[in-house]
């Protein structure tokens, strides 16, 4: 939390939010996850242009906020799962260089590999967490879990972004530049190969490389913003040094240079080695669950822990988590069903269905599903095939329910009591470890 701290105490430092704000983030971050600054954007308490240049001051790179066109050539360089892997979102492209947007830019590995693979320079842009959910799902189809930003944050509900799996169109993704000429057919992009380099071919300082990626892509502010209003220190910081090429990466395109004839610098291949997925943890019993939920230090290993005790008696299980009037999917436990199958369900709590009574009830409910819209979907995403009956069980901390655990057993299948009045009894447990986190803070 050392970090989030800084960051927290930097925006209030300078008058971009309060203190007791703050606090209620980081309360809102145990429950809900996400970036600090995502859940201050949540509750309305700053504006993401102050928390994207607080970010910027205290990583030392260029920030941005707001709504940004993405180059098609710069997007097209970076696979979708590498995008997913990463959270980065290329931002513009010139001969030798590519801007990435990124909410890590201190993350050398990550900026390393995505040297060798799109064979440039590096160049990160921080923006904030919930602006690049926003980019990564109109480049690439990739959810996030927007939870009730997109209520608030009103840009992150834009008109032109695809369904998932189904990115942009080129021709909406990028605006011309007055005068530019178009790319020939087929060529990856326009060749601007004098884009950030000086007379002499050095790297440009960090102003000059602002100005002369504002001169050749839209949405980049033309200058670096001047000091706030309340510096958070007395005595200046030096500017950051200029952007250069891990050591590592030059190595290894170097290497690559002698083993395939490719020049270094030039394109890496299509395809790299795929990482080994992680080995899928087994079931465990109400004892070892209550002992691992006592060692939880944030809400994912909680989640992990009631998943891995419902896989005993349920085929299929799924977190949600309740904000305002909806319940929204999490993950999911069941045979042959990605875990991430259910970012993007939401289920509306003022509608028929099994979890919106579960949360009215304020207790667990085992029942039959109904036919109404809520139950329906909720099914779909865990792989079809409606159980006889299912439970739902929900978890309160500080006098409201943050999170549901559904659970059934598969088609057609029926519930055991002891299997709900276990279930129950952890969730009861979740629920005082989740107030043991937050007495921490």
């Amino acid at each position: 939390m050392e970090v989030v701290h800084r960051i927290g105490e930097a925006l209030v430092a300078r008058g971009a939010c309060a203190q007791e704000a703050v606090r209620q983030a980081l309360e809102n971050q145990i429950i809900f996850g996400g970036r600090l600054g995502t859940n201050l954007l949540e509750i309305g308490a700053i504006a993401e242009d102050a928390l994207a240049e607080t970010l910027g001051e205290r990583y030392g790179v260029p920030h941005l906020s707001g709504e940004l066109e993405l180059d098609p050539a710069a997007v097209a360089l970076v696979r979708r799962e590498l995008a997913d892997r990463f959270d980065v979102v290329p931002y513009v492209l010139s001969a030798r260089r590519v801007g990435v947007l990124c909410i890590d830019p201190t993350d050398l590995t990550v900026m390393d590999e995505l040297a060798f693979v799109t064979g440039r320079d590096v160049h990160p842009i921080v923006v904030p967490e919930a602006r690049l959910w926003v980019l990564l799902k109109r480049a690439y189809g990739i959810e996030r879990e927007l939870r009730a930003l997109s209520v608030m944050f009103a840009s992150l509900r834009d008109p032109r972004s695809p369904d998932p799996g189904n990115p942009l169109p080129e021709s909406l993704l990028r605006t011309p530049i007055p005068g530019e000429k178009a790319a020939p057919a087929g060529s990856a992009a326009v060749d601007r190969s004098e884009l950030l380099v000086g007379g002499e071919g050095d790297l440009l300082s960090e102003e000059a490389w602002m100005a002369d990626m504002a001169a050749s892509a839209p949405g980049i502010p033309a200058a670096l913003p001047g000091p706030p209003s309340a510096p958070l220190v007395t005595v200046p910081a030096p500017p950051p040094p200029p952007f250069e090429l891990p050591a590592y990466t030059r190595d290894l395109l170097a290497r690559m240079a002698v083993e395939t004839g490719r020049p270094p610098g030039g394109a890496a291949p299509a395809a790299s080695t795929p990482r080994p997925a992680p080995a899928e943890e087994g079931p465990l019993t109400l004892e070892a669950a209550l002992g691992a939920i006592e060692g939880a230090t944030d809400r994912d290993a909680i989640a992990r822990v009631l998943l891995r005790h419902a896989r005993r008696a349920f085929r299929r299980a799924l977190m949600l988590v309740v904000q305002g009037p909806l319940a929204r999917g999490w993950v999911v436990s069941a045979h042959g069903v990605p875990a991430d199958a259910a970012v993007g369900l939401e289920l509306p709590l003022d509608a028929p269905g099994l979890v919106a009574a579960a949360v009215a009830e304020g207790e667990p409910l085992a029942a039959p599903l109904l036919h109404a819209e809520s139950d329906v979907r909720l099914v779909d995403r865990l792989g079809g095939g409606a159980p006889s009956e299912a439970v739902a069980v929900p978890i309160a901390t500080h006098g409201r329910i943050v999170n549901v655990v559904y659970a059934d057993g598969g088609p057609g299948g029926v519930t055991s009591p002891d299997a709900v009045d276990e279930l129950a009894a952890l969730a009861t447990f979740a629920s005082r470890r989740y107030e043991a986190l937050l007495g921490r803070i």
